[in-house]
C-alpha cells in the first residue's frame, strides 16, 4: 500500500504482481487545517506544530490536536483494515507530508520521499526503450 501524504491523503493497493486494486482519497493535513478557517465563521488559521496535545485548551490548540491526532488515527485506522485482508501488507509512505507521518504512525513504514518522481522516470524510460 502507497500512503501518499501531500495535498490529500491518497492510499493506493497495489498487488505484489503490480495490479492497481485502487484506494482512498481524504483531505491531506493543510486542506483540513484551510477548511476549518475556510469553511466556519470564526475558527482561526492554524498551521501544522510539532508535540499537539491529545487535548487542547484553546481554541487553536484544539483544532490542532483534532486536525493531527484525527489524520494520524485516520491512517492508522485504514492502513489496520488493509493489513488484516492483505497478509503481508507492506506500507510505503511518500509525498510533501511524509516526515509528519514517519514520526507518528505506529505501523512499520518505508519512507519513500521521491516515490513519485521514481515511478514517473520508470514509465519514462519504458516508452522511450518502446520507440
Amino acid at each position: 500500500m502507497i500512503l501518499d501524504a501531500g495535498t490529500c491523503l491518497k492510499f493506493d493497493l497495489i498487488t505484489a504482481d503490480a495490479h492497481y486494486k485502487g484506494g482512498a482519497i481524504s483531505p491531506g493535513l493543510n486542506m483540513r487545517y484551510n477548511a476549518l478557517h475556510d469553511y466556519t465563521g470564526r475558527l482561526p488559521l492554524v498551521k501544522q506544530t510539532d508535540n499537539v496535545a491529545l487535548t487542547g485548551n484553546t481554541t487553536k490548540t484544539s483544532i490542532a490536536s483534532g486536525v493531527q491526532h484525527g489524520i494520524v488515527a485516520e491512517a492508522e485506522h485504514l492502513i489496520g483494515i488493509y493489513k488484516r485482508q492483505f497478509k503481508g501488507l507492506k506500507v510505503i509512505v511518500t509525498g510533501g507530508d511524509m516526515a509528519f507521518f514517519a514520526d507518528r504512525l505506529k505501523t512499520h513504514i518505508f519512507a519513500a520521499p521521491d516515490l513519485t518522481l521514481v515511478g514517473l522516470n520508470s514509465i519514462l524510460n519504458y516508452n522511450l526503450s518502446r520507440q
